[in-house]
């Protein structure tokens, strides 16, 4: 019984396969190449109502197409009925938005659907084509790119080029294209400007001049405008008037943050005043070769450390300068100062134990500096300053001679008015 059942199958299996290729369309279980269906293009603007540009199109993508033995054409007659159907059925006069030729492509059984749009506006062409692939059971957007030029003699160029891109993916004709478009571009203004008359260079060459001296003149006067506000500087050069201090605490540094207030209310005032307030830190260390280099005040040496924080009431006059598009500021300065000074050092009968000392005292200043600005919101400076501020009852003078460098902000000029 299995073995007839068997024997059955077969011939039935063969006669299913022979009907079912009887039944395909066209032999289309035979047909290798894949049917395309190209559309005329939809003018959008730039052209007269009949002009025959999107047929045109139409027809040079044809010849690419044909040359291609991978293609089959789908002639305009096999189409005509399905397209005002479809138009009927969608209640349009033409079948150009997407949804209306998806739906075409499915009437007529098109594998590829080729359609686009073209305008001219400001004198260049703008061509969009795009290609619809059915050939997955779906139709989805498989290429589409768009061309703009100029030139009337390369509008065929152009559209075989947009062929050749669309039957085989390859932008090298694009490409080739675009060069051949910016080399002529190139040409033509190359052309252009070596044939402008000798006054219109020189007319443009003084309005050029014109415009160096406005820009040159706009940054001196956005330089001089400007002026410090916040400076942060470090001691290069740290002293005391004390040389017994001096000698051991040989490692010093000192940092300090000034905060600036512009009195004058004339950007233009000569000289200018500041009012300012800054706070200070400086660092005394004794190093290995000082605690090493034998006894202070009798006894044995031991490693201390000094601190001394503070903080600076002055005031400054400035004179500005402006020279080589740099900002040059030249000032002199006093200040009050209050400071707490700190000094530590390990007990030398006890190594557990600290020795410390404290003092606050008050003192003065004065020096001088210069700022340099080679930007607006930046500059740089260096200030010389010396002064008197007593410590202990020994009323010894740490102040010493002090030179600093720095980094200034600079802000717009603002009074103290307009700070308060």
């Amino acid at each position: 019984m299995a073995t007839r059942t068997h024997t059955l199958t077969i011939p039935a299996l063969l006669f299913a396969a022979l009907f079912f290729m009887a039944v395909l369309p066209g032999g289309a279980w035979a047909r290798s190449e894949k049917l395309v269906y190209i559309q005329d293009f939809a003018i959008e603007e730039g052209f007269p109502a009949n002009d025959p540009v999107g047929r045109d199109i139409k027809n040079l993508l044809v010849e690419v197409f044909q040359a291609k033995t991978s293609y089959e054409i789908t002639e305009d007659q096999t189409v005509e009925a399905a397209l005002e159907e479809e138009q009927r059925a969608q209640g349009i006069n033409k079948c150009s938005d997407e949804n209306c030729i998806r739906a075409l492509m499915e009437r007529i059984d098109s594998e590829l659907m080729v359609y686009g749009r073209v305008k001219k506006a400001e004198g260049s062409y703008h061509i969009t084509a795009k290609m619809l692939d059915r050939s997955s059971g779906v139709a989805r957007l498989s290429r589409i790119r768009t061309l703009k030029f100029k030139y009337d003699d390369m509008f065929e160029r152009a559209i075989r080029a947009l062929g050749l891109y669309l039957v085989t993916g390859d932008n090298d004709a694009i490409d080739q294209f675009l060069e051949k478009v910016h080399d002529r571009e190139e040409n033509e203004a190359l052309i252009l400007k070596s044939s402008e008359l000798e006054n219109k260079m020189q007319e443009k060459r003084l309005e050029a001049e014109k415009k160096v001296r406005e820009a040159a003149a706009e940054w001196r006067r956005s330089m001089l405008a400007r002026s410090p506000q916040l400076r942060v500087g470090y001691g290069a050069v740290v002293t005391t008037r004390e040389p017994d201090f001096d000698k051991y605490y040989t490692d010093r540094s000192a940092y300090f943050v000034d905060w600036i207030i512009r009195m004058n209310s004339s950007i233009e005032a000569v000289p200018k005043y500041d009012m300012y307030y800054r706070l200070f830190y400086k660092s005394m260390r004794m190093s290995d070769s000082a605690v090493q280099g034998g006894t202070m005040f009798e006894d044995p040496v031991t490693r201390g450390k000094a601190d001394i924080y503070g903080i600076d009431w002055g005031l400054r006059i400035r004179w500005s300068g402006y020279f080589m598009m740099t900002s040059f500021d030249f000032y002199v300065l006093g200040a009050v100062r209050g400071q707490y000074y700190r000094e530590q050092a390990p007990d030398p009968l006890n190594n557990k134990e600290t020795l410390k000392v404290e003092f606050y005292s008050f003192g003065g200043y004065g020096g001088a500096g210069i700022e340099i600005a080679f930007f607006r919101n930046l500059g740089f400076f260096v200030e010389f300053n010396t002064g008197y501020t007593p410590v202990g009852d020994s009323k010894a003078n740490l102040e010493g001679n002090q030179l600093y460098c720095g980094v200034t902000l600079r802000s717009d000029y603002t009074t103290m008015a307009g700070c308060m």
